[in-house]
């Protein structure tokens, strides 16, 4: 922001994201995937609360600052395993139990407008199929 010399709200911050696959050839597992992502803290954010006493009522400048400083860096990890079975005629059905966020981590995102009252989700395990036909 030129204007008021300052930076931008609400810009996403730096995050790096790793992922390690391996297909299984002649087992009861098809694929097994370990995911890593680190989100850094983003430093470039408006003043955090500036509030304005020229009324002598106190309120936010929306312009001038955030409502909170932003969360600070977090790690998230997320496990995933799949079994693929193929049928003769019909196709193939595939398996995939899914962790995220496996460690369960206590985080806020700075994109994510509840972060104001609220942590993000935490652990999450799901089970789904994928039908080819």
């Amino acid at each position: 922001d030129l204007v008021r010399n300052q930076p931008l709200i609400f810009i996403p911050a730096n995050k790096s994201e790793t992922a390690i696959n391996y297909k299984f050839n002649k087992s009861w597992l098809s694929e097994i995937s370990l995911n890593h992502r680190f989100v850094a803290k983003q430093n470039r954010t408006p003043q955090n609360q500036i509030f304005d006493n020229s009324n002598g009522e106190k309120a936010l400048k929306l312009i001038g600052g955030d409502y909170l400083a932003a969360p600070k860096a977090y790690n998230l990890f997320d496990l995933s395993v799949s079994k693929n079975y193929k049928f003769k005629n019909l196709g193939s059905v595939n398996l995939i139990f899914e962790c995220k966020n496996v460690l369960n981590t206590q985080y806020r995102d700075y994109m994510n407008r509840f972060r104001y009252y609220t942590d993000d989700i935490g652990r999450n395990i799901s089970i789904r199929t994928n039908i080819n036909f």
